[in-house]
């Protein structure tokens, strides 16, 4: 078990005064079977650059790209709060292939 301090980003008055309901706590560590994305004249089979964007409502983070992979784990031992002002806010997942030159691909996204 690992305990994690609570962002100092969360507004905790907000949530003490009953104007949020809570914080939702999300840590992005990996994808796996990624489909590829960038065809490499180097490398058989292709690969993807991953990323993975977390949203709850308008609140929104990106994680770091990991080159080259097709089940990127992420290292980072962030934890990212959400606040939660209602029982109908959904989480939404997706990862998205790094592109330079044209618009980012969708690799996958849950739900």
């Amino acid at each position: 078990k690992v305990s994690q301090e609570i962002s100092a980003t969360i507004d905790w008055d907000t949530v003490s005064h009953g104007q949020a309901l809570g914080v939702l706590r999300v840590r992005l560590a990996s994808a796996t079977t990624l489909k590829s994305s960038d065809i490499s004249l180097f490398k058989r089979g292709g690969s993807s650059d991953p990323y993975g964007v977390v949203r709850v409502g308008s609140q929104q983070i990106q994680t770091s790209v990991i080159y080259g992979k097709l089940s990127p784990v992420w290292h980072e031992m962030e934890w990212y709060d959400f606040l939660i002002h209602s029982s109908r806010q959904r989480l939404y997942v997706e990862i998205f292939d790094r592109d330079f030159g044209s618009a980012d691909d969708t690799l996958g996204k849950f739900p």
